[in-house]
């Protein structure tokens, strides 16, 4: 959401099974609350999740790549994060959802 708004607030990266894994054996705590979506929190505002609701790691990670200020880390396309965040349809989002339809020319479909 970097560059398409200027408050973004909360870091979310995507890791692969073996990253998670390394992480929680690490001593990282795995978020309990909603199994279905595995999750690490960092830091306040920073989570990072084993898998994202309507979308697969190696998929995401084939189409990511470094974006402007991401200082190296790969950046999730919108498709992508328009995914995940319309399978989660929380309140938060909903703001970012309208955004990234109106980019990517979809903004017909809130219709």
């Amino acid at each position: 959401m970097a560059g398409l708004k200027p408050d973004v607030r909360d870091l979310d990266f995507f890791v692969s099974d073996e990253t998670f894994a390394a992480l929680v054996g690490a001593g990282f705590v795995a978020n309990v609350q909603d199994p279905s979506v595995p999750k690490i929190a960092l830091a306040e505002d920073v989570d990072v999740f084993k898998t994202f609701p309507g979308v697969e790691f190696p998929d995401v990670f084939a189409s990511a790549a470094p974006g402007k200020g991401s200082r190296g880390f790969h950046v999730a396309s919108l498709r992508h994060v328009l995914a995940f965040k319309v399978t989660r349809n929380k309140p938060k989002d909903q703001e970012d959802i309208a955004l990234i339809r109106k980019v990517l020319g979809l903004d017909h479909l809130d219709r």
